[in-house]
């Protein structure tokens, strides 16, 4: 009788532990996606949650050309651009594991480290008078 109950049980755990693991964009994840053109190469930024209680998220930079991708495991950044090959980039100094420099070869990256809840705080409060835009994995 024992060994009957466990394989549901043990059924019902795998695939809790599958649907966490595995990425499912069902009705309830959240997507948003900016183009930045004004750059020497065009960069897309996605944003998007997904999981099964909604708690995986990701922000990522591609071109184009899917040259290059860098993610940022937070729910949120700033940016700005400077110049036609610099984009400047405020975010969780956690939500990355290597400071990357460049992406597609052309375009810098100047990422600004926010290193403690009352620095992201006074950004989320200031950044549109710093003339910085934000995108969220939360819905607009």
């Amino acid at each position: 009788m024992n060994h009957i109950l466990n394989k549901p049980i043990l059924s019902i755990l795998i695939c809790i532990l599958f649907s966490t693991c595995t990425e499912i964009n069902g009705s309830d994840s959240i997507v948003n996606k900016v183009t930045i053109s004004n750059l020497k190469t065009q960069i897309n930024i996605e944003s998007k949650t997904w999981g099964l209680s909604g708690n995986h998220e990701i922000i990522q930079l591609t071109s184009m050309e899917k040259c290059d991708t860098i993610k940022f495991y937070t729910d949120q950044i700033f940016y700005t651009t400077r110049g036609n090959d610099t984009l400047v980039i405020y975010t969780n100094s956690s939500s990355y594991s290597e400071k990357p420099k460049i992406i597609c070869g052309n375009i810098h990256l100047d990422i600004n480290d926010l290193n403690s809840y009352d620095e992201i705080k006074e950004l989320e409060r200031t950044y549109q008078k710093m003339k910085l835009k934000r995108i969220t994995i939360y819905k607009k």
